[in-house]
Order: C-alpha cells, then sequence, then structure tokens
C-alpha cells in the first residue's frame, strides 16, 4: 500500500501546483479535465478520510512530534464547540433568547424582502419607506456532478 504514497516533499508539490497552473493558462491543458481531477481525489480523499480518522488519531498520538513520511505530525483538539446553556448565567440566557428572537424576526423580514419585485413598488406599512428587493450578488461557479 505504500507505493500508492505521494512521495513529494512541499517544494515539488508547489512546482506541481506551478506547472499545472501555467498549463492551464498557457491552454495546453483543459481547465475542466483539471477540475474533474481534482473533484475526484477529493471526493476519494473525503471518503477515505472519514472511514479512517479514528484510526489515523489513533496512530497519530504515537507519533506526535515526529516527522513522519515527509510530514510532521502533531494532534490537538479540533473543532472545539462551547455549549454556554449550562453555565447557570441568567444574563447569557437573556442575551441568547433575545438574539434568537431578533435573528427570526430578521429572517421573517429578509424573506419579506425577497419578494418584492423592482417592477411594483412596495411600502412598509408602518413607517410608509418605499423598499426595495435585496441586492443579489454572487460569483458564477462550476457544480461538478461525477458519474
Amino acid at each position: 500500500m505504500e507505493n500508492l504514497i505521494l512521495k513529494t516533499g512541499r517544494e515539488e508539490i508547489d512546482t506541481l501546483v506551478s506547472d499545472t497552473i501555467s498549463s492551464v493558462i498557457n491552454g495546453n491543458t483543459d481547465p475542466l479535465f483539471i477540475a474533474v481531477q481534482i473533484k475526484k481525489f477529493e471526493r476519494a480523499f473525503d471518503k477515505i478520510k472519514s472511514q479512517i480518522s479514528d484510526y489515523i488519531t489513533d496512530e497519530a498520538v504515537k507519533y506526535a512530534g515526529d516527522v513522519v513520511y515527509g510530514a510532521r505530525i502533531e494532534t490537538s483538539m479540533q473543532g472545539v464547540k462551547y455549549n454556554y446553556c449550562d453555565c447557570g448565567s441568567t444574563e447569557w440566557k437573556e442575551v441568547d433568547d433575545q438574539i434568537n428572537f431578533l435573528n427570526k424576526k430578521k429572517k421573517i423580514i429578509e424573506q419579506s424582502l425577497k419578494n418584492i419585485s423592482n417592477a411594483t413598488p412596495s411600502f412598509d406599512p408602518k413607517t410608509g419607506e418605499i423598499l426595495h428587493p435585496p441586492l443579489k450578488t454572487g460569483k458564477e461557479g462550476v457544480k461538478i456532478t461525477i458519474q
């Protein structure tokens, strides 16, 4: 299985990246070919990592701080989250309740504003303000689905 290991260091990886980018920019490689290859590797890596993550962690503990296969291995707490609900702070609970209430109210207002069309003027019944639809921003992207 070790023959499947990419035997490259940081410099070789950087060269591979640079060469690939240059090849695409110079028109020698189809960018969609690269995008599809990346998607396939990502899918494979994500599936493998999710299935063996516990084994990886168990093994990493043995080598923490060492360089193995050309990479320094370190363990750390990742994805740390704090749950403040059981801290006993009434001040925190009151603020959290206010935030949740305001977030729900904001979502209702945002949904209402999304329904406004430029063709038909809309007015806020409480304030009389002229309402406009929100500006929609984004970036054109590519969705790749492996068949």
